[in-house]
């Protein structure tokens, strides 16, 4: 996820990640947590922790940057140049989101949304944070996972999807080779297992035809094209924020180090007029003795 134009990583514990060369120091975000159960579907039980994490997504405010808001389980590895080339064709700026798998075609309840990969776009996002206590919460949704309430809520909000199979290669929706060509694979649970999968996928990358790579470099220079306007808003904007901290502090300081003169003054006076009538006392008495 660090490939991607912005990224957030969410937990229940204060954890320093790593330093990344755009965005300084890495540290998770905590939000409030949640009572995890089973589903109906006998997977997590987790649709009110997301909803606590989407919660926090809101505050943060950062998806309003981005065409896209993918939210991804830590053992999904996930490519972002990979993502931006599935994404693309859909990038026109209208509300969406992705279905990605379709293991019983025309079946009720398919094509269907699996949580260890999914994609919004920023009018989706909009429109959920618009609308999601008058309407997703008043969803039957605690039995759910929290993919199936983000599927309902969705289509709650009249929200249309699209259908892309091949973004991610799921164990669960007909397997999983690294070797094959997707934006995500799902699951690898420890950090060889995730290592070897996301070395596996490098390896086909680099033995994909020169027309391909050719194809899928112009869509990524063409998104990168369009973030670096958006990089240098959001640098000026903090750059601004920083400056008008900084003005702030010194305007305190400075309010702090006058009160303070003032402080020593009156003392001061206060310090010359007790130490003239200690003196003016002591005149008196002599002059009565």
């Amino acid at each position: 996820i660090f490939g991607c134009e912005g990224f957030d990583v969410f937990s229940q514990h204060p954890v320093k990640l790593g330093w990344h060369q755009r965005s300084g120091w890495v540290e998770t975000v905590h939000f409030e947590q949640a009572t995890v159960g089973r589903s109906e579907d006998h997977s997590a039980g987790n649709t009110l922790i997301f909803m606590n994490m989407w919660e926090e997504v809101k505050r943060l405010g950062k998806y309003k940057w981005h065409d896209w808001t993918i939210k991804a389980d830590p053992d999904a590895v996930v490519f972002a140049d990979r993502l931006r080339v599935f994404l693309a064709p859909h990038s026109d700026g209208d509300a969406k989101f992705l279905m990605n798998c379709n293991l019983y075609p025309n079946a009720p309840g398919w094509p269907a949304l699996f949580g260890a990969l999914e994609a919004m776009s920023r009018d989706a996002m909009n429109i959920y944070f618009d609308q999601e206590w008058n309407t997703c919460r008043n969803l039957p949704w605690q039995p759910w996972g929290e993919d199936k309430f983000l599927r309902n809520c969705f289509e709650a909000l009249n929200i249309p999807y699209f259908l892309d199979t091949r973004i991610i290669g799921d164990k669960y929706c007909g397997g999983v080779q690294c070797s094959d060509f997707h934006g995500a694979y799902h699951p690898f649970k420890s950090s060889a297992d995730w290592m070897g999968c996301w070395e596996e996928a490098e390896k086909h990358q680099e033995s994909i035809s020169d027309e391909e790579k050719s194809t899928r470099r112009e869509v990524v220079d063409a998104a990168e094209k369009r973030s670096l306007p958006m990089w240098r808003e959001m640098a000026r904007a903090e750059w601004v924020v920083r400056d008008n901290s900084t003005k702030a502090r010194a305007a305190v300081a400075e309010e702090a180090r006058r009160a303070n003169e003032q402080v020593e003054e009156a003392a001061n006076e206060a310090r010359l007029k007790a130490e003239e009538e200690a003196e003016k006392a002591q005149e008196e008495a002599k002059h009565k003795k």
